[in-house]
């Protein structure tokens, strides 16, 4: 019974010190985003506004992994211009899709500068923001 103790923590040793906890990583372990979930993020949609109706229309935003359309876009509206994005308290809503049209009107009261941004969400990531889907404008 000791011989098949002995003979299990040796087998238990020598297995455990083939692995190396402090091994290096591969070189590009952290480069691309194929290491991410989701892989690339959606194209940026193109956005654009009407000042006298608040209406915004857009392009679609392409899944570079399935080529399709995103399930979803946000819909961030900033009171003033912002100093940081993708904030979860700054979506003002979201937007499934297929969609009659690409389409959107937003309400608001007072006045001031705003600032309205759309991105496509594939499930994992966000489109980038750039100057294609951010749109800035005044309120009298």
């Amino acid at each position: 019974m000791m011989a098949i103790r002995t003979c299990i923590i040796a087998t238990l040793a020598l297995g455990f010190s083939g692995c190396s906890l402090d091994a290096p990583l591969p070189a590009d372990y952290y480069s691309g985003t194929d290491k991410i979930a989701g892989g690339k993020p959606p194209t940026v949609p193109v956005l654009t506004f009407n000042a006298a109706t608040l209406r915004f229309d857009f392009t679609a935003a392409v899944d570079p992994e399935t080529n399709a359309e995103v399930p979803t876009y946000f819909v961030y509206i900033y009171s003033g211009v912002p100093k940081t994005y993708y904030q979860v308290r700054d979506i003002d809503n979201a937007l499934n899709t297929p969609l009659p049209q690409r389409a959107f009107s937003i309400t608001r009261s007072g006045s001031g500068t705003f600032t309205v941004v759309l991105t496509g969400y594939d499930g994992n990531r966000e489109s980038q923001i750039t100057t294609q889907n951010q749109v800035t404008f005044n309120l009298p």
